[in-house]
Order: structure tokens, then C-alpha cells, then sequence
């Protein structure tokens, strides 16, 4: 309707207010670079949110800032089985930051996500950590150790913030874990 006025997000109704009543927490989806950096966008999640998912700053691409490994280190898992990991890696990109602006902000974060094919390099499954088309899958007992040690990284990375910065108060409640563990199509294996 060209009479409808449009309404600031900064003024409108809070929508977190508004269902305070049946959700512990409301949250809304957002990048760090084109929002959750910017001044004027924080003051809109605010009014409406108290908790943030991350579009994809917190998916294993991001949090491998898109390197290959080139060292290896031993790493061994709970069930016993000692691997190669990249040594210095993950490297985390923007988490420190998104941290301390959620912080600053007054917001809780859900994590998203540990466990996922679709944003989580070709070379994490592969033998050698080789990110040739042709490289050969590792085996399950690999990639399930290979698991172990970047979700044991990434979940005590983010406590040893919260033990530091925020008085051992987690800012992270919750975590996807594992993100479409099945396949969409029935004839696609990954």
C-alpha cells in the first residue's frame, strides 16, 4: 500500500519483548562483517534479539580462515587412535572478535555449527589432507578422530574465552552440532 509508512527496525515493537513469554531466547541470524560489526545494525538486534546465530563464521571454512594445513602434529582420540592434525590450525578467523562484540552487546550466541559436509574443506576428509579432486577419503576411524579434535578445539577455545573474558559465564548456550546429517537426495552419498 503506497500510504503504509515504513517503520524503523529501531523503533519498531520488540519482538523479543513480545514473546518473552514462550521463549528462554529470541534470536536473529547475522554475519559479522555486514551487521554484527556495525554500530547502527547492533542497536536494531538488540531491540529485537538477545540471542544471534552466525550465518557462517562459526562453520569449519570459516574457522580454518580457508587454509590448508601444511604441518602435522599427533593427536590422540578417546577411543585410542593417534592421527596427524594440522598443526596451528584452526586459526579461528573473526570468533575472538564476534565474542567480544556479543559480549559487548549483550547477547548470547548459538553456535553453528560443528559438523558440516557443505562448509567444511574437501581436505579435512581426505587422506594426506590432500585438496586434489581425485584425493582418497580417510577411514571412519580417521575422520571420527578427526572430528574429535577440531570439535574438542573450537568448543575449548570458546571456553577458555569465557573463562577469561567473561568470568566463566558462557556466552555460547547452545550448539548445532551436526548440521543435514542426511542426505537431501536419496542417490547422493557424502
Amino acid at each position: 500500500n503506497a500510504n503504509v509508512t515504513p517503520v524503523n527496525w529501531k523503533n519498531a515493537p520488540s519482538i523479543k519483548e513480545a514473546y518473552k513469554d514462550y521463549f528462554d531466547y529470541f534470536g536473529i541470524a547475522v554475519g559479522y562483517k555486514d551487521a554484527l560489526a556495525i554500530e547502527d545494525i547492533q542497536d536494531g538486534i538488540i531491540r529485537h534479539a538477545d540471542a544471534i546465530t552466525m550465518g557462517n563464521e562459526m562453520k569449519p571454512d570459516f574457522i580454518f580462515n580457508w587454509r590448508k594445513p601444511s604441518n602435522k602434529e599427533d593427536y590422540t582420540d578417546s577411543a585410542g587412535t593417534t592421527i596427524k592434525v594440522p598443526m596451528g590450525m584452526p586459526q579461528y578467523g573473526n570468533l575472538q572478535a564476534i565474542l567480544f562484540t556479543s559480549q559487548l552487546i549483550g547477547v548470547k550466541i548459538r553456535g553453528h555449527v560443528l559438523v558440516w559436509h557443505s562448509q567444511t574443506p574437501h581436505w579435512f576428509f581426505t587422506e594426506n589432507y590432500d585438496s586434489s579432486t581425485n584425493a582418497k577419503y580417510v577411514d571412519k576411524a580417521t575422520m571420527t578422530a578427526r572430528q574429535e579434535w577440531y570439535i574438542s578445539k573450537v568448543i575449548g577455545y570458546i571456553n577458555d574465552w569465557e573463562k577469561k573474558y567473561n568470568g566463566g559465564e558462557h556466552i555460547v548456550f547452545a550448539w548445532d552440532v551436526v548440521n543435514e546429517a542426511v542426505s537431501d537426495g536419496a542417490s547422493t552419498q557424502k
